[in-house]
């Protein structure tokens, strides 16, 4: 993506929940399935990002985020589930976590096989990375 800051941010809205295993942030149009996540598995200390799609079968792959500061590309899996998604899986302690909650308004995801997703940079992130962090 040549000028991916000055591109309009995907369009959706972040809402943030708790549940037994600890908090996600969930971006996408209202009324339909997320596009990306944020999540903490809170016993773990793990913080997993979750974008929509799939690597073809057997495959894996790699998620890069690009935020104003720094670009970093992680290994990426299917999930299995449905609808089809590919997981990042990072320590909760991963610094590109707060680049991603304070890059200048908007973050990239890119997936190979998927469109480019230009993400708001809103607390809901923040909120999830610190709730990881703090159990």
């Amino acid at each position: 993506m040549a000028s991916w800051e000055d591109s309009p941010a995907s369009p959706g809205e972040w809402v943030y929940r708790q549940d037994k295993r600890g908090s996600i942030a969930l971006f996408g149009p209202t009324g339909a399935d997320a596009l990306f996540a944020v999540r903490c598995d809170a016993e773990a200390k793990r913080v997993y990002l979750t974008h929509t799609g799939q690597f073809a079968a057997g495959e894996s792959g790699k998620m890069t985020i690009r935020t104003t500061s720094a670009l970093k590309t992680f290994a990426a899996a299917n999930t299995g589930g449905t609808p089809p998604l590919v997981a990042a899986e990072l320590a909760a302690g991963e610094p590109h976590l707060d680049m991603m909650a304070y890059s200048r308004g908007k973050f990239v995801v890119q997936i190979k096989g998927t469109p480019d997703l230009v993400v708001p940079s809103w607390p809901e992130i923040a909120r999830v990375v610190e709730d990881c962090r703090a159990v």
